[in-house]
């Protein structure tokens, strides 16, 4: 993604989000609704994937384990803030 967007959970802004970041990982690994709502800041350029598109990059072997890593270390994030923990995730 090029540009800046700001990601909410449950209404309250979660984190800004930069160049070279995604969001939207969530919901194309378990076919769940999704968890936050994404506005921009900035003017964005980004890859948009369906899931069937995104299961298939993520069984190809150009998905990087840094890409796997960053999109489970965000879900798990996701799901502590909507359990309602505010801190960081455990190690």
């Amino acid at each position: 993604m090029e540009g800046e967007v700001d990601m909410a959970i449950g209404g309250v802004h979660h984190r800004t989000i930069g160049p070279r970041g995604f969001f939207g990982v969530t919901s194309m690994l378990d076919g769940r609704p999704a968890v936050g709502t994404v506005v921009t800041r900035t003017p964005i350029r980004a890859l948009v994937a369906s899931a069937a598109q995104f299961r298939a990059l993520e069984a190809s072997e150009t998905v990087t384990l840094r890409l796997m890593s960053a999109a489970l270390e965000r879900m798990r994030e996701d799901l502590e803030i909507q359990r309602g923990r505010t801190g960081p995730a455990p190690a």
